[in-house]
């Protein structure tokens, strides 16, 4: 009789570890799920097939960029805290190097990176227009040189 009752404490007491080791291995799970590192793999693998690197051919092609990403991030309920994460490798060298230079909450939140970005191609743009310009006016001169010398 009590070599029984010693060997169904034994049993109980494997069964109680059992369990405490199952809920371990499950609160363990839980707190890798909830990773900042877990969430941007998982994110990460649902947006690689869905968007291409931004090229640096033109800056107007940043907003559909933008607009692509963004309906991405709504669509999969990206968190805040994420997004620029996400966004950063697909940047063009451009657009990737004013970011290397913000630092602390700027540098992590998303329509700070956003807004940022977009005066900085902005400039960008002007300074192609005001070249255009520049060079169409210079043609001129060249033009009206020309004919006050010919004639």
């Amino acid at each position: 009789m009590r070599q029984r009752d010693s060997e169904n404490e034994r049993n109980d007491e494997f069964r109680r570890n059992q369990l405490r080791l199952q809920e371990e291995q499950l609160r363990l799970e839980q707190c890798k799920t909830e990773s900042k590192g877990f969430k941007l793999k998982q994110y990460g693998d649902a947006i690689r097939n869905s968007v291409s690197k931004l090229t640096e051919n033109s800056p107007l092609d940043f907003l559909p960029f933008i607009a692509n990403f963004e309906r991405l991030f709504n669509e999969l309920s990206v968190p805040a805290d994420l997004r620029v994460s996400l966004i950063a490798p697909y940047l063009s060298d451009r657009c990737r190097t004013p970011i290397n230079r913000l630092q602390g909450s700027d540098a992590t939140s998303y329509d700070y990176v956003k807004n940022y970005l977009m005066e900085q191609l902005r400039l960008v743009l002007y300074l192609r227009t005001l070249s255009i310009n520049l060079t169409a006016q210079f043609v001129q001169i060249v033009k009206h040189t020309k004919v006050s010398c010919v004639g």
